[in-house]
This record gives structure tokens, sequence and C-alpha cells, in this order.
């Protein structure tokens, strides 16, 4: 996007370069893919909440196992489960059953957050295998279709209980 310039100047400026590719927009679903699955962890730095309605995004990272560090905006709070744990806590940021929500707006916890779980490869592969399970068990398709069913037959009810007690149209 439009700050890519300047990043890849941060980039260079702090002589990482070496170690970050700026792939772009990647149309080909295969490409995309393969760059996901070759992950450790994904990082969705947004604290947009307003744009962050539900962050299909990170549905999709779960979905393949990856391991989540995002802030708790938006919708994200729909599928990102509550800490259990209280030993897995900090100031910054929490483990949760399926993904580490960051609590501050600070770089710095971002990136703490990010090296608890490339640091810890269990925590990062149960973590992984918890976002899977969450994303089958509740955003099938089947599931999603289930749902949708069940909310337009509860409209259905509710409009003809309320077209009984109203009196004939003429």
């Amino acid at each position: 996007g439009e700050l890519r310039p300047s990043l890849e100047q941060l980039a260079r400026r702090l002589k990482i370069s070496h170690a970050v590719e700026f792939k772009g927009w990647i149309s080909d679903q295969e490409t995309l893919a393969r760059i996901l699955i070759s992950l450790d962890v994904v990082v969705n730095p947004s604290l947009r909440a307003w744009s962050e309605t539900f962050c299909i995004s990170n549905i999709e990272v779960m979905s393949l196992g990856i391991p989540l560090v995002t802030f708790a905006v938006g919708g994200i709070g729909e599928y990102v489960r509550e800490a259990t744990k209280t030993d897995n806590q900090s100031a910054l940021y929490t483990v949760s059953e399926n993904a580490v929500i960051v609590h501050t707006a600070h770089p710095t916890a971002l990136a703490e957050a990010a090296l608890a779980l490339l640091t810890n490869h269990t925590l990062r592969a149960s973590i992984g295998r918890a976002g899977r399970n969450t994303v089958r068990k509740y955003f099938t398709t089947e599931r999603q279709m289930q749902q949708y069913a069940a909310f337009y037959t509860s409209l259905h009810h509710q409009f003809k209980k309320l077209r009984e007690g109203m009196p004939p149209i003429l």
C-alpha cells in the first residue's frame, strides 16, 4: 500500500532488509497458500475497530493452524477465546486458548507477544491447533447455513406472532 516506500526505507535503516520481504498484492491463491503455510506466526497489528468488524484474514490464518497475535478490536472477540491460564499473562498481552491478544497499542507489546510464540514451540503448536479447531467448529459452511436458517426461522415466527395481533388490512 501507500506505506510501502517508507517501510522499505525503515527496513534498510534498521539493517533488516535482508530478512524482510514486501510481497505486495498477491492474487494467485496457490502462491498465497504457500506463503501462509510457511509462516510460524501471524501478527495482525490492526487497531481499527471500525474496519475490523470481524477480520476474516484472522479466521483464514487460524484455519491453517498458524498461531495468531492480534489486538482485541472489533469482532475479534467472537472467535478468540478468553485466557484460561493466568501464568500465561503479562501486563502487555494474554495467551488465550487459540491466539495471543495484545492489550496495549504499542509496538513493543506486539513484538513481545510474537516472541512469546516464536520462542516456545509447544505453545505455538498448541495455539495453532486450537485456532484450527475453533474455525472447524464454528465457521464451516454448514454451520453458517444452520445459523442463517435458525435466524430466519426465528424472524418468521416473530413476524407471525406480530401479524396475529394486527387488524386485517382492507
